[in-house]
């Protein structure tokens, strides 16, 4: 199969738009999920707890961004 390689292609290339952008904390988030739906379709008994591990990802770069500073 092809597709998981060309998610995580994309997942890369989404790191570096929103970087020319200045926008890292959504190429970060963007790259996460397609980098990490590539990783689970390569390996599907780990799709159910893969998704929610990238649903808690996703919460917590995103209370990271409201809270404006990162962990130590």
């Amino acid at each position: 199969m092809i597709w998981p390689n060309i998610l995580m292609v994309l997942g890369i290339a989404q790191i570096f738009i929103h970087l020319r952008r200045g926008t890292l904390a959504s190429g970060i988030r963007n790259a996460i999920w397609l980098f990490g739906l590539g990783v689970l379709f390569l390996v599907p008994r780990l799709l159910l707890p893969g998704l929610f591990l990238l649903v808690g990802l996703t919460f917590l770069l995103e209370s990271w961004r409201w809270t404006g500073r990162t962990p130590s």
